[in-house]
């Protein structure tokens, strides 16, 4: 299912933005977008996403939000100074002046023309990382929610439209045979075969004809899949997308079957008709998760 979710987090002063961006597909795609420095955390993400996401193609990207920012004189890398300071110091001592001549002028002046490159304490990043994930996933989770709703709605209603047309293809499933065996014995009639013999064949040709085109077990399978997604539908648990998945590949392998056995036109054109509607509840499963 479609979604996006988007959380913030703070490190060192910085304000970071996480957004999360998932369409459908029928597996879970992962994709992280994040700078070089923090590559060692992509196996993490990959697994706090997958914890939450089960199907779709995800896209996670990291940037530093500006307009967050806090102002520059609260992320003054302190350490950073007095180090220069004492450097600058024992330099001022070997050189024969006083420790006394190197002012705050000239410390921040130095670390202007000689700026340490920080890097990121990554397991302090990574918490701060995680509860702005968290943030987004959980924001992604609620749109997710909201489709899956209208998406079971849609699902339910092909369904059903599924089991309005079970009873007219069983009203029908009695007279098939005996409309067979009425077609045949017009025919012995017509070419005056009156003996014995010819009646029996034609009563074996019958049984055979009546076992051919029995959808008995098709149709009983149809209902205990079409019980089984209700079951699935109303159930807690939190991924049923694959499970529906089968069920409705199921329903529509009977339907092919009841297809190629019917010898009846109302129970062919009943068939098709369950075929359209389950493949148009086959295309929403999809996109559940």
């Amino acid at each position: 299912m479609t979604g996006y979710g988007k959380g913030t987090f703070t490190y060192e002063g910085a304000v970071y933005l996480i957004e999360v961006h998932s369409v459908n597909r029928k597996h879970l795609d992962v994709s992280v977008i994040f700078p070089k420095e923090l590559l060692p955390l992509d196996i993490a993400v990959r697994k706090w996403i997958a914890s939450k996401i089960k199907r779709g193609q995800v896209t996670c990207r990291l940037s530093r939000d500006l307009s967050g920012d806090v102002k520059p004189e609260q992320v003054f890398d302190f350490n950073a100074a007095k180090a220069t300071k004492m450097s600058l110091e024992k330099l001022a001592e070997e050189v024969g002046f006083s420790k006394d001549a190197i002012t705050c002028s000239i410390v921040l002046d130095q670390m202007e023309k000689f700026p340490k490159s920080r890097t990121k304490d990554l397991d302090v990043f990574k918490k701060c990382l995680k509860e702005g994930l968290d943030q987004a996933l959980e924001k992604i989770l609620e749109m997710k929610h909201t489709e899956g709703s209208e998406l079971m709605k849609d699902i339910q209603m092909h369904l059903a439209n599924v089991k309005k047309l079970l009873p007219s293809i069983q009203s029908e499933l009695s007279n098939n045979p005996k409309a067979y065996e009425s077609r045949l014995m017009q025919k012995l009639e017509d070419y005056k075969i009156a003996d014995i013999e010819s009646k029996e064949k034609l009563l074996r040709e019958v049984v055979l004809y009546a076992d051919k085109v029995d959808i008995a077990e098709e149709l009983s399978r149809i209902e205990a899949h079409l019980k089984h997604i209700d079951e699935v539908l109303n159930s807690d648990e939190s991924s049923i997308g694959k499970t529906l998945d089968f069920i409705v590949q199921e329903l529509h392998r009977e339907a092919n079957t009841i297809a190629s056995k019917s010898q009846n036109l109302n129970i062919t054109q009943s068939a098709l008709t369950i075929k359209s509607s389950i493949e148009k509840a086959r295309e929403q499963v999809q996109n559940v998760e």
